[in-house]
């Protein structure tokens, strides 16, 4: 297909194209039919690094949640531009820290999982909250865990991958 990178993340957006997390190319939309690829470099906003390696489409379709080696970052479709997300804005540590998974849960909210543990979002940013508080199962607490996956099972329970093993 023409795309000889290291591919984080996959969101397919229903236009009949993917949207394409890379290590080093940045974002990328794959339009299917045509097999055209578009490449959307994230170093105008971070010049020391162009990683993608979570998608999340907004709420409204409008855009994507981008998370980056270099925080988490907003993708505007109409504009094709890249700026802070609104979350990073409010938390610092989304705005620096390495954001390597994003996922909705049922209730809208979105989960951040980075390089200094989890947080919890509201679905346009404007609240955000850390986690790393969190008493999990075992009983030890989530602290700043390398948080790289995330996962809302069918009975509404969250599944956190992380350096340092699976918690729920």
């Amino acid at each position: 297909i023409g795309m000889a990178d290291n591919i984080k993340s996959i969101l397919p957006d229903g236009e009949a194209g993917l949207w394409v997390g890379t290590h080093i190319g940045g974002l990328s939309y794959l339009h299917r039919a045509s097999r055209r690829i578009e490449n959307f470099p994230i170093q105008t906003m971070l010049p020391i690094n162009n990683g993608c390696y979570a998608l999340l489409s907004s709420e409204d379709g409008k855009g994507l949640w981008v998370g980056t080696l270099g925080g988490l970052m907003y993708f505007d479709k109409a504009t094709r531009r890249f700026s802070r997300h609104a979350a990073a804005e409010r938390e610092k540590r989304l705005a620096s820290g390495q954001i390597m998974a994003l996922m909705r849960d049922r209730e809208g909210s979105v989960w951040i999982g980075s390089d200094q543990g989890l947080y919890r979002c509201s679905s346009d940013g404007a609240e955000v909250r850390s986690l790393n508080g969190l008493k999990l199962e075992d009983g030890s607490l989530m602290g700043s865990r390398f948080v790289q996956s995330l996962l809302e099972d069918s009975e509404g329970a969250i599944w956190v991958g992380t350096k340092q093993g699976l918690f729920r």
